[in-house]
Formats: C-alpha cells, structure tokens, sequence
C-alpha cells in the first residue's frame, strides 16, 4: 500500500510539472544546410536555419533565436525584441513556421566564415553551424607596349578584384596554347580581393604575321572564362641601328631645344592644366563618399586622369580600378569663355571602417602642355561611424537590469553616463557594467548594464542616460521611467534634431 502511494505521487509530481511547464516536453530540433552557401561581394545571401519542435503548439514567450559569427553577436532575437547588427535581419513573420534564417546584405568579403544558428525553447537549446563562401569575380584589362630598344613586344594582363585568391591565366596566340608566359603572384588589395599580372613577350619577327593574341582567365565565381583578345600589329617605327643612333642624336637636341623653351617662354602659357586640392565628404563607415578635383584652364582637351591610394606606413602607391567599392563615374568637361577646359575629376568609395581609416588618396594629371604629373594629395583620411542605442529592461522577480547597447561606432572610445531620480530625492551617478567589443566590420559594439537596485519598490523612478562620442555633436539623451502602476509600456520617442540629426531625446515608460 505505501509502495502504491508514493507511485501516485511520483506521477502527479511529474503531471503538475508538465501543467506548469508544457513546453519542456516537446523535443527541439535545429536544421541547417549540409554544404556551404555562396555568395558574390556585393549581393544578398540567405543563410538557411529552421527548427522544430515535438508537440505543438509554440509558445513563443519560451523562444528565443542567437546567430553568431565566431564570438560576435549578429542577431539576437526574442518575443519581446530583436537586435541585429547593421544589414543583417530576419524576418519575423516565419519564426512561427519554424523559419529563423539569417538574412545579410551587400556581402564583403569578411563576411566570410563559421555562422551558428542558436535555438532556444526554454530549457531546450539546440545550435548547428553553416558555412558562408564570399567570391569576387575578376576584371580583365589587356594593354600593349612597344619596346623600341629591344625590338620586341610585351603584351600585359591585368586580372583584378577576384576572391579568393585562385586564379587560372592561360595565354593563345592565333588560338595555340603559350607554353611559357610569365605569371606574377596574386597580390591583396585593400578591400580583401585579390589582383594579378601575367605578360608575354614576341619577337618583331613573331609580331610580322599580326598574331591574335588572347588573355583567358578561369575563376570559380565565373560561369564561364572571360576572354580578353588583342590583334598585334607591327611597330613601323623600329629601325636599324644606325638610324637609331642617327635619332637618338636628333632627340637630345630637340630636348635640350624644349626644355630652353620650357624654362624661358612657357612659364607665362595660361592653358596648362591647373589643379584644385581634393574635397571629400565627411570619412562616414557605411557611407557612398566623394573625392573630387577640379581641374582647369588647360587646352586642347585631352587630359588623362588616374587614382591612386596608399596604405597606412607604405608609401606604395595602389591603383584604383572601378569595382564594388570604388566608382569611377564619367567626367563632364565644360568650355570656358576663353576656350580653355575645365573638368571635375571624381572617384566615389563605399568606406568602412576595418579598411579605409588611415588611407590617403592621390589624383594624377597627364597633358600633352605638362613635362611632368600634376598630383594632389588628400592626406591620411580617418574614419567615423555614428553610434546607435537601444535600451531594453530584462532580469527576472530577483534582480532587474537595464541595459544599453551602443552600436556600429568608430573610433572605439565612447562615454556612457547613468544617473537616476527616485521619488522626489536627487539625482545620483550609478555604476554600470561596461562591456566592449569589435564588429567584423571594423566597427565597435558596447553593452552598458545597470542594475535597478529598488526593482522591487514600486515608486516611479525615472533613469537617465547620455551617450557621447566624437561623431556627435550633442550627446545621444535617454529617459526612462519606471512607472508605479505599470510593468510595460510601448515606447515613446520626442526628436530633437540638430544639425547632424544625431541628438536624440528618448522618453521610455516601463
């Protein structure tokens, strides 16, 4: 008889738990894609995740979902809110269904890597990992050039902003397969795609035959090879050897004779180009920004224009090729009264902050007027990125917390003050926990928690936060308050605009 009493209450001990409780019960499971997912720098990638659970139905106040990209938080969600880091969302509305996929846009190539997608059905928590593959595809640019002295030709094969970093360059003249051309090794460049040169070189008596000569490039972000093909035609200038010596002669003269003429006459010509310093926009991580020089008073109209970039500590000067990150939009040329020219050089650059602060650019100028290149600099250019703050009230009957998250700022030296007023008393600093870490962006990340010491009173008691940061031109201002007879409230915003639209006054009732 006592054996079957306490058979009885074993069972109505594990029934109450599971009135209570249902949804411990019901098994969790995380599902992912087995192979990697592939995406082109620039574009939109869905990173597949669904769950399922036993015996429905969900009872969302228990779920919660976590993607993760190594140790960096990407998207945090939860019935009550969602937190994500700048291009990365979900979309809510599927959740229900089982769907928790990860969306990212305008892909770059640290994007790259491990993402874990973190189930919680409470107690339960399940995780599974997928892989994200970034691939750039090439551009092909082929040039020629006529080597007097050696009477040969060398043909040149740019191949630029391709990831990853395997490249196939394979050289056809008239369609036959060249055995020994000379391949460069891939070099970086600052957006994390790779660049390469390959160059053959022919005889003059190779070029007499005007040979079709083909730069082939195989990559595994393209579909197929591009083909870059150039019809080789014989230099008539190449002479024999006394004719050679004979102009060599003729040529020092004649730039002994100009440079007289440089010296002493073409100091006062007005149409030689003149150039403007280069303006650019404020260095904004995650901003389309401008350089732009003018260039002016020069005639005839032929001018030819090139950017350059240079690292921090090198002084090696980068060339800057149209891509995802760099424009190069068209010039537009104006005549001036006088009939000289004058132009607006521009290059437009998509900044972040991990490759860009620190940089300085170079704009060159060639014309037929000048002996030499025309330059500007615009110096080392530093990034900023504007921070973002949410504020969230979490915790449980013990112990309750507000919480701060400033987000996506650079530099990383941010300034956080809490303060708060409880009845009619005065206000007073309090402590917080200040948590700071990197984005795979560049950018910087900061959770400032505070504990609610008198979370159990139910006074009103109203909170004040203020965030600065250089980027700032007034601190960022919250309020909260903690009403007596009111556990949540839907948040209410007042703006106070100024100029940089930045300043913020937040009014939360809780």
């Amino acid at each position: 008889m006592t054996g079957r009493l306490e058979e009885m209450q074993i069972i109505r001990s594990v029934l109450v738990l599971m009135l209570l409780h249902p949804h411990t019960c019901l098994g969790l499971k995380v599902i992912v894609p087995g192979d990697p997912v592939t995406a082109l720098v620039g574009s939109a990638v869905l990173l597949p995740c669904k769950y399922r659970i036993k015996t429905p139905p969900l009872v969302p106040k228990f779920l919660s979902v976590l993607w993760k990209f190594g140790e960096e938080e990407v998207l945090n969600y939860s019935s009550s809110r969602t937190v994500s880091k700048p291009g990365a969302w979900m979309d809510q509305a599927l959740v229900s269904d089982g769907d928790v996929s990860l969306r990212l846009n305008n892909v770059i190539i640290h994007d790259e890597g491990t993402y874990r997608c973190i189930v919680t059905y409470s107690p339960v928590s399940e995780e599974e990992a997928i892989e994200l593959h970034v691939q750039a595809s090439p551009l092909v640019k082929m040039t020629i050039k006529h080597q007097t002295w050696s009477r040969k030709v060398q043909l040149q094969c740019l191949v630029t902003g391709f990831y990853p970093g395997d490249v196939k360059v394979t050289w056809f003249r008239d369609r036959q397969p060249l055995e020994t051309p000379e391949m460069g090794e891939p070099q970086r460049n600052t957006d994390g795609t790779y660049r390469m040169h390959s160059s053959v070189v022919l005889t003059r008596a190779e070029t007499q035959s005007h040979p079709v000569m083909e730069c082939q490039v195989e990559h595994r972000s393209l579909e197929k090879p591009i083909n870059e093909t150039f019809m080789v035609e014989e230099d008539k200038t190449m002479m024999p050897a006394r004719n050679i010596v004979i102009l060599v002669v003729v040529i020092i003269v004649v730039v002994v004779t100009c440079v007289i003429v440089r010296v002493y006459f073409m100091k006062n010509i007005p149409w030689h180009p003149q150039m403007s310093d280069i303006i650019t926009d404020r260095w904004v991580h995650g901003a389309e920004v401008q350089l732009r020089c003018t260039i002016s008073r020069y005639f005839p109209d032929s001018l030819a224009i090139s950017w350059f970039r240079s690292e921090p500590g090198n002084e090696e000067l980068i060339p800057v090729y149209s891509s995802e990150k760099y424009r190069l939009p068209g010039m537009t040329v104006t005549k001036e009264a006088d009939n000289t020219y004058t132009c607006v050089a521009v290059l437009t650059v998509n900044v972040s902050a991990d490759m860009d602060d620190g940089v300085e650019f170079f704009c060159q100028v060639e014309h037929p007027s000048q002996w030499r290149i025309l330059e500007k600099r615009t110096g080392e250019l530093h990034v900023t990125a504007i921070p973002a703050v949410g504020v969230s009230y979490t915790g449980d009957s013990l112990k309750q917390s507000l919480v701060a998250e400033v987000q996506g700022f650079y530099p990383g030296n941010v300034e956080i003050t809490w303060s708060c007023i409880e009845g009619n008393e005065k206000q007073e600093h309090q402590k917080a926990i200040n948590e700071c870490s990197s984005n795979s962006d560049g950018t910087f990340r900061l959770l400032s928690i505070c504990e609610d010491r008198s979370s159990h009173n139910l006074t009103e008691k109203t909170f004040k936060l203020a965030v600065s940061h250089q980027t700032l031109e007034a601190p960022i201002k919250m309020i909260i308050t903690r009403k007596k007879d009111h556990l949540h409230k839907d948040l209410q915003v007042e703006r106070d605009d100024v100029k940089n639209k930045k300043h913020l006054i937040k009014h939360i009732y809780i």
